[in-house]
């Protein structure tokens, strides 16, 4: 059974943050449970103007569960009305970075050395752009 969390539970977002490798205070989760099992967490962390940052924390290709996806993206551009987001992913995660552009994230810069010399993936997609949503 798939269930979604809506949440600020700290041990959820620790789960992610193991994951993602980088801590995000003051942060909002969105979790995908799947048979009591926590799959994918999207860490809602900074928002600036029109943008939301957002990084993804997953265990296994289990958790793309369309509902799970639109309730992600939902809340980004309905909820909060946000016009883009972004995704950061460090270059040398080949699987973040797929996830995000299957996800529909367009590459749109990158930041040298930003963590122990790798460099950090800016990743954007803006409202119109999104297929998980209804324009």
């Amino acid at each position: 059974m798939h269930r979604i969390i809506y949440d600020q539970h700290p041990a959820i977002l620790a789960w992610a943050e193991a994951r993602i490798g980088w801590n995000l205070p003051d942060s909002y989760t969105i979790a995908g449970e799947v048979d009591g099992v926590i799959e994918c967490v999207a860490v809602f962390s900074r928002s600036h103007f029109d943008d939301m940052e957002i990084s993804f924390a997953t265990r296994s290709p289990k958790w793309q569960s369309r509902r799970y996806i639109r309730a992600v993206f939902g809340y980004v551009f309905y909820q909060l009305g946000k016009a883009r987001c972004t995704a950061l992913v460090l270059a040398n995660n080949e699987k973040s970075a797929n996830l995000v552009e299957r996800l529909g994230f367009r590459l749109e810069g990158r930041a040298r050395k930003v963590n122990k010399g790798t460099d950090l993936l800016i990743y954007g997609m803006l409202k119109e752009e999104c297929r998980w949503i209804k324009q």
